[in-house]
Parts: C-alpha cells; sequence; structure tokens
C-alpha cells in the first residue's frame, strides 16, 4: 500500500444481505436556522402526529396533500446527519429494566463481536471499478459516516483487513456506497433465519385494518463494533 493511503474502520455495524456494508443517514437535530427547515419541522410534527392520520383517514387532507408533505419532508431526510453512535450505551438502564437478555446487554456495552469460525489472513483490497468511477459521491457519502462516527479515520498498520468499496444503483437510479466484505464473512459463522410471510399476516390482520410502515434510518449504526474488531473492517 502507499504512503498517502486513507484508510477508515467501520465503528458500527450496518450490515445486508448479499455481504454488503451500507451507509445511511437521517435527518439531522440540529437548532433550526432558517424559515425552509422551520416548515419542515413543522410538517415533519404534523405528518407524524395522530392529527395527521386521523385527517386522513376520514378524508379531510387530500391523497396529494399528504403525499406532497411527506415527500417534501422525505427528500431532506436523505441530505442531512444525526449521530446515533453511543446512544443504546447511554441508554443502557431502559435495556436492563425491561430485562433484555445478558447477550445484548454486553453488546451495547462493549459492541458487537464478530462471530468467527477462524480469523482471516491480513488481506487489502483495490476498491470496486463502480467506486473509482463514482469517486465524488463515495467522497461524500465518507464524510458522512465520518462526522456520524460511523467511520474513524486510521492508517494501514491499523488494519488487518481491507475491503473494497462500491458503488451500487437501484432502479430509481439512486447510488448506494456499499463496503464488500465478502471475503470477511467467508470467516464468519452463518446464522440463518427466516422472515414472517404473509401466511403471518393473515393470522394478525381482519378486513378493514389500517396499517403503516416505517424506516429506522441509520438504525444499525446505533450498534457499535467490539473495538478489537474493527481491524477486519477496514476500507480506503
Amino acid at each position: 500500500m502507499t504512503g498517502g493511503l486513507s484508510v477508515f474502520v467501520a465503528s458500527s455495524q450496518d450490515t445486508l444481505p448479499g455481504n454488503a456494508v451500507l451507509p445511511t443517514s437521517r435527518m439531522g437535530q440540529e437548532p433550526l436556522d432558517n424559515p425552509q427547515e422551520t416548515i419542515h419541522k413543522q410538517a415533519s410534527e404534523f405528518l407524524m402526529s395522530g392529527t395527521a392520520n386521523d385527517l386522513y383517514c376520514d378524508g379531510s387532507v387530500s391523497d396529494s396533500l399528504y403525499d406532497m408533505i411527506r415527500d417534501d419532508l422525505f427528500v431532506d431526510v436523505n441530505h442531512s446527519c444525526v449521530v446515533v453512535k453511543g446512544r443504546l450505551r447511554e441508554n443502557i438502564a431502559f435495556w436492563q429494566n425491561i430485562g433484555a437478555s445478558n447477550w445484548l446487554l454486553r453488546v451495547i456495552r462493549e459492541g458487537y463481536c464478530l462471530p468467527f469460525v477462524e480469523l482471516p489472513e491480513v488481506k487489502f483490497f483495490q476498491n470496486h471499478r463502480s467506486a473509482l468511477c463514482n469517486a465524488e459521491f463515495v467522497s461524500a457519502e465518507i464524510s458522512k459516516l465520518l462526522k456520524s462516527g460511523a467511520l474513524v479515520e486510521g492508517s494501514p498498520a491499523d488494519l488487518l483487513v481491507c475491503s473494497p468499496l462500491g458503488v451500487a444503483m437501484n432502479s430509481s437510479g439512486k447510488l448506494r456506497l456499499i463496503v464488500d466484505l465478502r471475503y470477511v464473512n467467508q470467516h464468519l459463522r452463518s446464522c440463518k433465519f427466516k422472515y414472517e410471510d404473509i401466511r403471518t399476516a393473515a393470522d394478525l390482520f381482519q378486513k378493514g385494518d389500517w396499517f403503516f410502515k416505517f424506516e429506522y434510518t441509520s438504525g444499525c449504526h446505533h450498534v457499535e463494533i467490539f473495538p478489537e474488531h474493527t481491524k477486519f473492517l477496514g476500507c480506503s
């Protein structure tokens, strides 16, 4: 590796199917400094309130207006950054009070330990072509992750594995930064699990029921990595 290489170490967990780590962002919680942010804050409070849901359900708010407020709000959600690292540990008393398992409490206190079957050999990979072709986007995403604390900057001497960065594009053309962790994953215990399916839903819902969906953006960034294992989660 060259002396001028900048390397980064994942300090929080965000894993996806397909052996990738995906950084995400959320709307910041900084004080609002301009009228546009004030409007968006008020729209957010209205949209998330019970009043908004009641008005929408009885037809007082049109579909188009409701969607306009929601879409305008969510545009800003993806352009800001909020620091969530360490929040679980700061509120560990809550998890103790609700009877969380010893394993979960240990993860909150000490960080998530990668379930190694065997330790990987030292490997430094070159970034994928997709990352090189979208260098400006990659730099911007890394900057967000550094600000949020999900990544920390280090040196090659700090790492045992430096995995390649890549950029994926979804069907709508949106770019997503990934860390290709296939090499590391080869050395981890595979833990299989099964999601609920439509048969479960059929037992829960009745005709006329309402439901909503939500997403914990940066949700996995709440879970920190056990410090001794961050050396296996480098990228450059």
